[in-house]
Order: C-alpha cells, then sequence, then structure tokens
C-alpha cells in the first residue's frame, strides 16, 4: 500500500499520460493549428535552458538615473514604435535600445523591444 488512495488510474500507457490535458484537447480540436506555426509532434527548436552570453542580448539601460535623458528617450521610443507599426522591427530595435540606453525603461519599452526580437 502506497499510503494514500485516489480516483484515477495507472494502467494508461506512459506515452499518452506525458501529454498534457490542455494539449490533447486542443489537438483534438484543430490538429493543424499548433502555436507559433509549428507542428504538434516536435519539440521546440529552442532550448530555454541553454546557457546564454551577455553578447546574446541586446543592450540594457545600466545608469543610475542622474544622467538621463527623458526628451531623447521618448522621442526615440515614440519612433520604435511607429516603425514597429509600420513593420519595421530591426529598425525599431534600434530605437527602443536606444531608448533604453538614454533612460531607465519601463516596462512596457522592453516588452515592446521583445515583441521586436
Amino acid at each position: 500500500d502506497s499510503g494514500h488512495s485516489h480516483e484515477h488510474d495507472h494502467s494508461k500507457e506512459k506515452e499518452e499520460d506525458d501529454i498534457p490535458a490542455w494539449k490533447k484537447k486542443a489537438m483534438d480540436a484543430d490538429p493543424t493549428a499548433c502555436p507559433f506555426g509549428g507542428s504538434w509532434n516536435t519539440e521546440a527548436s529552442v532550448d530555454a535552458t541553454a546557457a546564454t552570453t551577455d553578447d546574446d542580448l541586446p543592450p540594457m539601460y545600466s545608469g543610475d538615473g542622474s544622467s538621463d535623458d527623458f526628451e531623447k528617450a521618448t522621442e526615440a521610443k515614440m519612433a520604435g514604435s511607429d516603425l514597429k507599426s509600420s513593420g519595421n522591427y530591426a529598425a525599431a530595435i534600434e530605437k527602443y535600445t536606444e531608448a533604453i540606453l538614454l533612460a531607465e525603461p519601463s516596462a512596457l519599452l522592453l516588452a515592446n523591444r521583445a515583441h521586436c526580437l
């Protein structure tokens, strides 16, 4: 006796148990509608546990607030927003990064840049 009782059945195949209920439901609803254009039967190509270096990451704000230029940061942020809206993500990243380096960024500014990556 394992010391506990429960209602579910352990006799199912291990492979079927490895698929979460939400994924089974989504696969049954529309097997071709996999998120992000991938396939339900393949693993993600991005290894979230892989080691990264600073060279892999975009530049971040490192000031102490004493030399922040909010006016220039706002101009760069607005330019980035316009570029993002027009689909020019590479140029938007440059402008968002400029804004981030000019003054302490908001979470929204960081999220907008991340959206373009």
